[in-house]
């Protein structure tokens, strides 16, 4: 036996999407805006927010000229991520958190603070959670607590 409350609800038919033809002005007007997202570190009672933006082209080709690669040509660089991390992470005023010269100490950063905010850079550059899976997999196991 079938109720009237027990019917579900009609979904609205999804939306034409109107299709134009593209001009280059329009694709720089796109290109232009910047992705962004936040990212919230907890500790002491507080709330830490950090912004995460995209990175332009012109910074991702300095980013992948700067890796250390093998004799395939496979990225083989330790700081990769932190450098990665270096270019999205900034304050709420549009400044970097992180500087150049503090790639080294945030790569030397525990993995249960730095993975969440890789993933969080990740996923608003569209790199998504399989690359940040990914990434979780090559890193091996996070340290948790020493036994006495």
């Amino acid at each position: 036996m079938t109720t009237e409350n027990s019917q579900k609800p009609k979904m609205p038919a999804p939306k034409m999407l109107e299709v134009i033809e593209g001009t280059a002005e329009d694709f720089f007007a796109i290109g232009g805006e910047i992705k962004k997202g936040t990212f919230d570190l907890q500790s002491g009672g507080k709330a830490h927010r950090y912004v995460i933006c995209s990175i332009t082209e012109i910074a991702y080709q300095q980013l992948e000229s700067e890796m250390e690669r093998d004799e395939k040509g496979r990225n083989i660089d330790l700081y990769s991520n932190a450098k990665f991390i270096q270019r999205c992470v900034f304050n709420s005023k549009g400044e970097p958190v992180f500087t150049v010269n503090q790639v080294l100490k945030l790569a030397e950063t525990n993995l249960h603070i730095l993975q969440p905010l890789l993933r969080k850079c990740l996923e608003v550059n569209g790199m998504g959670v399989p690359a940040a899976e990914l990434i979780a997999k090559n890193s091996g196991p996070t340290p948790t607590s020493v036994s006495s």
